[in-house]
């Protein structure tokens, strides 16, 4: 859709060509798509059968998710969640504008180049159970913030291009081992009957407090990471 002369190569999404003169425009067709599949997943919804929420057996569940806080393994945690979620909103929103100031890096090369994180993502969510087992929470958690800080140092030197597009396989170091390990680190400490209260606590601040404050560093006409 965004070129043509199409040839394979030998990284996602193993497909290449020249970029068509209106390349860019053609990216807000994605959009388009995306709203009328939101619009069908809408309308499937309404034929899903009805399940109510069952009554809470804590009436102050939520309160007393907060207070495992306590606990020094979850408020680490939560205390690291929060500049994590920031700088992984950043990414998404930043990297865009950042890779087409690579040599050899044009805008339809973007979202291939990207895509390289979802692939490894995969791979690591595949394993995901087998390196909690041999090294533990804190041990994959750590490679996880480790992973953000080394994406980060080669995105500052900016150079050589094949490096930078390379470290984008980072990212699911990054989702698998601190995202998604963090969730499950939540559901094997807390009680039962607080543990969808604790998600949610932890989801809040990943998925919500962090990419609001996240849109601070974010505005018209930033560069981003931009080398130039």
């Amino acid at each position: 859709w965004l070129q043509t002369g199409l040839e394979f190569i030998s990284v996602p999404p193993f497909l290449k060509g020249d970029e068509l003169p209106n390349a860019l425009g053609r990216l807000a067709d994605a959009l388009k798509l995306s709203g009328i599949l939101s619009v069908v997943y809408g309308i499937y919804c309404l034929t899903l059968p009805h399940t109510p929420p069952r009554k809470s057996v804590e009436s102050l569940a939520f309160a007393r998710a907060f207070g495992l806080l306590r606990k020094p393994g979850l408020l680490v945690l939560t205390l690291a969640a929060l500049p994590i979620s920031i700088i992984h909103t950043l990414y998404f929103i930043q990297t865009s504008q950042f890779l087409p100031t690579l040599a050899g890096v044009r805008d339809t090369d973007v979202m291939p180049a990207m895509s390289i994180g979802q692939f490894s993502e995969i791979g690591l969510l595949f394993v995901l159970g087998f390196l909690l087992k041999r090294a533990g929470f804190r041990a994959v958690l750590t490679i996880g913030c480790l992973a953000y800080v080394v994406r980060f140092l080669i995105f500052s030197l900016g150079e050589p291009t094949w490096l930078v597009i390379s470290s984008q396989a980072l990212h699911g170091v990054c989702f698998a081992c601190f995202y998604a390990v963090a969730f499950i680190y939540v559901e094997r400490v807390a009680p039962t009957d607080v543990r969808h209260s604790a998600q949610t606590g932890v989801g809040i601040i990943l998925l919500g407090v962090g990419p609001l404050l996240a849109g601070a560093y974010v505005g018209p006409g930033v560069a981003g990471f931009s080398t130039r």
